[in-house]
């Protein structure tokens, strides 16, 4: 199928999902607005369950009084955070969706890789500088995982990218684990109060189901207008 043929209708659940991950972040964050005491486990994520029961991680490596800036209304400069927090409502988002390979073919040692990988990932966040939030959940109850990641500043997509470990698992762990991946790029220009993610790329990965699968990638811009209830495309 040639890239001019895709349409983001077909993956609209994404959004769902992705719309419940926001709204479960913007509802926590009022929560712990209102108490002073920050849980210092929130750098390392807690786990914690979505209305209809899938679990849920949410990690927030910047402390209590960076991250509730993220409910900001009102212009703030504030140089640990990156200059698109002086117009704090709009974010820079990555929505990752992975499914992995059939269990029978999944050895010990592929999850073994996947679970150190992703502690070496939670330790890196610290050092992010425009990095503001990491929210994993289930894509169904007891299936496959998707992440939610906010920046604020395009800077911090090319931070993370230049990483060199993350480098790493996308070109040699990944692959092994997974059949296929969809990564979806885009704002929030509302930021957390946003109604819709605005996209402007979705990067498909297809690795196949056998041990071997040889990468099929296609990086899709959308300049095509669509739009659903939890989704507008937008490539300017």
């Amino acid at each position: 199928m040639a890239s001019a043929d895709i349409s983001l209708l077909p993956f609209k659940a994404d959004f769902e999902n992705l719309s419940e991950v926001q709204n479960f972040l913007y509802t926590t964050l009022q929560e712990l607005r209102k108490d002073s005491n920050w849980p210092t486990e929130l750098k390392s994520g807690i786990i914690s369950k979505l209305p209809n029961g899938r679990k849920i991680r949410l990690i927030l490596p910047k402390g209590r009084d960076k991250t509730l800036q993220l409910l900001q209304e009102s212009a703030t400069e504030d140089s640990d955070v990156g200059e698109s927090m002086r117009n704090p409502e709009e974010l820079i988002f990555v929505g990752f969706f992975g499914f992995s390979k059939p269990r029978e073919i999944l050895t010990k040692e592929v999850f073994d890789k996947i679970w150190k990988a992703d502690q070496i990932l939670v330790d890196e966040f610290k050092n992010q500088k425009y990095l503001m939030a990491y929210v994993s959940a289930e894509q169904e109850i007891g299936g496959d995982w998707m992440n939610l990641v906010l920046c604020s500043s395009p800077q911090g997509i090319t931070d993370w990218h230049n990483f060199e470990f993350h480098s790493d698992m996308a070109s040699e762990i990944s692959p092994e684990y997974y059949s296929r991946i969809r990564i979806h790029r885009g704002r929030l220009h509302k930021g957390l109060k946003s109604e819709k993610f605005t996209v402007y790329q979705t990067l498909f990965l297809a690795y196949g189901n056998d041990k071997e699968g040889s990468v099929k990638r296609l990086c899709r811009v959308w300049n095509t207008r669509e739009e659903d209830k939890y989704f507008i495309t937008d490539s300017s």
